[in-house]
């Protein structure tokens, strides 16, 4: 597992309203287990990039991740988007994992339901967000 991602997750399970939502471990980095139990959170990298001040790299990177909670009850599902958001949304000048992070920002929200594949009548709820994290380049 990425080391930031498994920090954040580290992160996010210090709440006690998130671990005990996901059982303390059901936040997953990448996929879920086929066999997930409801509730469950997937953190997905979708880029990541140095930054640049004006003449060379500044020592920070600038992530975006995707933190997707899948739930078979809607009201679980927001609830648990909503801690998660909580946690990290707006977060300045912190330290976890040995990274220092300069910001976090939640930049974009959906929803969407469709039903288990498994013919019976369960519908998955998914709540995506996804967030921009500033954070310096190296463990310290």
């Amino acid at each position: 597992m990425n080391s930031f991602i498994s920090a954040l997750r580290s992160y996010l399970l210090a709440d006690e309203t998130i671990s005990d939502a996901v059982g303390g471990e059901r936040i997953y980095c990448g996929s879920a287990p086929k066999d997930a139990i409801s509730p469950y959170v997937i953190i997905q990298k979708i880029y990541g990039a140095e930054r640049y001040g004006l003449s060379s790299l500044d020592g920070q990177d600038d992530d975006s991740r995707q933190i997707d909670v899948w739930a078979t009850d809607y009201e679980i599902c927001d609830a648990l988007r909503l801690a998660i958001r909580t946690r990290i949304n707006g977060v300045h000048s912190i330290k976890f994992g040995g990274y220092r992070v300069h910001s976090i920002t939640e930049e974009d929200h959906r929803e969407t339901a469709e039903p288990d594949g498994d013919g019976s009548e369960t519908v998955w709820y998914r709540s995506g967000s996804d967030y921009t994290i500033v954070r310096d380049s190296n463990e310290t």
